[in-house]
């Protein structure tokens, strides 16, 4: 459970400075296109193709940062409405589904990532694996979360042994 905990920690550090890189390479990269076409005339034919990549990387490795350190928007009027022992119950059946999920997302991401090894892209002319290398390791962080989660739950619902 301890292996778990630290390497859900470990990869929330790392998700969210991957974020903070790829907003800083999008913001650099923007400005330099802006300043480029307004002062030179001129546009770099890669800098919109860089842009979405650090889009793509943003997007999923936020949405593992923002899952992995349970910063969650949610509405609980419901789940308040269930005993300490139901709402344990929800959180089992929720982590359950969000393992299937992810694995069905791991599954078909792969053999997807597979696929577009030999394409390159248009500008840059890199693997097109690039948009879906950060759904994977998205999915996967998120996969080890909710195992973590799931385990957790698992233990507290357990009636303890009389002492």
């Amino acid at each position: 459970m301890k292996i778990l905990h630290l390497l859900t920690k470990g990869l929330t550090k790392i998700e969210k400075w991957i974020c903070l890189m790829a907003l800083g390479a999008m913001f650099l990269v923007g400005a330099l296109e802006v300043l480029s076409r307004n002062i030179l005339g001129k546009s770099f034919y890669w800098s919109q193709e860089i842009i979405i990549i650090m889009l793509v990387w943003e997007v999923f490795m936020g949405a593992a940062f923002i899952f992995n350190s349970s910063k969650l928007i949610s509405v609980d009027m419901l789940y308040e409405k269930f005993s300490e022992r139901g709402q344990k119950v929800l959180d089992i059946i929720g982590n359950i589904i969000i393992i299937i999920v992810s694995m069905i997302v791991l599954y078909f991401g792969w053999s997807y990532m597979l696929m577009q090894v030999d394409l390159k892209t248009t500008a840059l002319h890199i693997t097109q694996s690039i948009y879906t290398i950060p759904m994977l390791i998205s999915a996967a962080s998120m996969t080890i979360e909710a195992i973590r989660r799931l385990i957790e739950s698992i233990i507290k619902i357990q009636p303890r042994e009389a002492v």
